[in-house]
């Protein structure tokens, strides 16, 4: 979805997927007798940022390489393909069953919930697929701007009364999830949308302040709304949250989205700030910039599903294990994630027809094998 990056753009992705692999290792194997106390609640809400960066990240990549006018069109089948994938992946890492006869005969109510689930994929391939038709409908300029900062905010503000309306609990549980949590859902589009289109919105600022010659000026201007948002927002929160008790689930509120807005626009600052005058960036950040939904994958595959010997990670050591127990296994996942990335970013790199082919003809034996068992 066009070749054009930003290197502060894969060094907070790059970054994240590292978070990430944490993340899932921390909630997976450490000890319930540490998940309490100011340690716990520290890690909890940095693990609270991950998701919103790489949804930030998403939206940025995907307008900046379809913000040109009459960039869209000619490649609207590969850029649909693109997004196809995303969805798919999310779709299929929520199997209840491998095989048709084995979902007839095992996969029950519980079983549909999962598979219907919205994680963070899901939220992605939706998201980008919205940002697609706002780019093909609204005119460039200011105008996309325009609607890609309504439609984000309109995804903040109505998560609130959207997740208490007794007629979207009447929803079809497919479509339900893209709208509040119900069932094994995490990420509806309300409102983690809004972190996408914040993502797009600021790849329109940021080609226009580019063309400028004000990179400068929009790094500081980052800076300054980050701080106003991140800092007085975690405040507020914090306040309104466990000292006066107004909140009982904070996800829907407004200031939620704030808040983690701002703490990425600092991280964001940040990495323009340290890739100014850099060419490429340290290969163990880069390569899981390149490779994010693979790396997503493995290390959920290694992390979940049984091992060779019928054991999976999470059956093996949790969860019992202590911090640097869990940061220990989280590095080992990312090593072990990282070759596979490499060999795979290095074989579509020297044929880049050999890359896709391939994955048509996984995906193409999975669907014959899950019909024909």
């Amino acid at each position: 979805m066009g070749r054009e990056r930003v290197l502060a753009m894969d060094l907070l992705r790059g970054l994240a997927v590292a978070a990430m692999i944490g993340v899932h290792t921390v909630n997976a194997l450490l000890d319930p007798a540490l998940r309490q106390g100011a340690l716990s609640a520290v890690v909890h809400f940095a693990s609270g940022l991950v998701a919103p960066a790489f949804l930030l990240v998403a939206g940025f990549t995907f307008l900046l390489g379809n913000a040109a006018e009459g960039a869209v069109r000619p490649r609207l089948p590969r850029v649909l393909g693109r997004i196809g994938l995303i969805w798919l992946v999310g779709y299929l890492l929520h199997l209840p069953a491998y095989t048709l006869g084995d979902w007839r005969v095992r996969v029950g109510a519980s079983g549909w919930q999962e598979f219907l689930g919205v994680d963070v994929l899901h939220c992605i391939g939706a998201s980008l697929l919205m940002l697609l038709v706002l780019r093909l409908v609204v005119p460039g300029g200011r105008a996309l701007l325009g609607a890609v900062v309504l439609a984000g905010s309109l995804a903040v503000l109505l998560a609130g009364p959207v997740w208490q309306a007794e007629s979207v609990a009447r929803l079809p549980l497919w479509l339900s999830g893209y709208l509040a949590p119900f069932g094994t859902t995490l990420f509806p589009l309300l409102p983690w949308f809004g972190f996408v289109a914040a993502g797009a919105a600021l790849s329109l600022l940021w080609t226009r302040t580019r063309a400028a010659g004000q990179e400068e000026r929009f790094q500081r201007a980052l800076l300054r709304t980050g701080l106003a948002l991140a800092l007085p927002g975690l405040a507020l929160l914090v306040l309104v949250r466990d000292h006066l008790h107004l909140l009982v689930d904070e996800r829907p509120a407004p200031l939620f989205f704030l808040c983690r807005l701002g703490f990425v626009l600092l991280f964001v600052a940040a990495g323009l700030r340290a890739c100014r005058g850099r060419a490429v960036l340290a290969p163990l950040i880069a390569w899981p910039a390149r490779e994010s939904l693979l790396f997503y994958v493995l290390h959920l595959k290694l992390l979940y599903h049984p091992l060779p010997g019928g054991r999976s990670l999470v059956e093996l050591f949790g969860p019992h294990l202590g911090y640097p127990g869990c940061l220990a296994v989280a590095g080992a996942l990312f090593l072990v994630t990282l070759v596979p990335a490499v060999l795979w970013h290095r074989l579509k790199s020297l044929h880049p027809l050999v890359g896709p082919r391939l994955v048509q003809a996984f995906l193409g034996l999975g669907l014959v094998v899950f019909l024909c068992y």
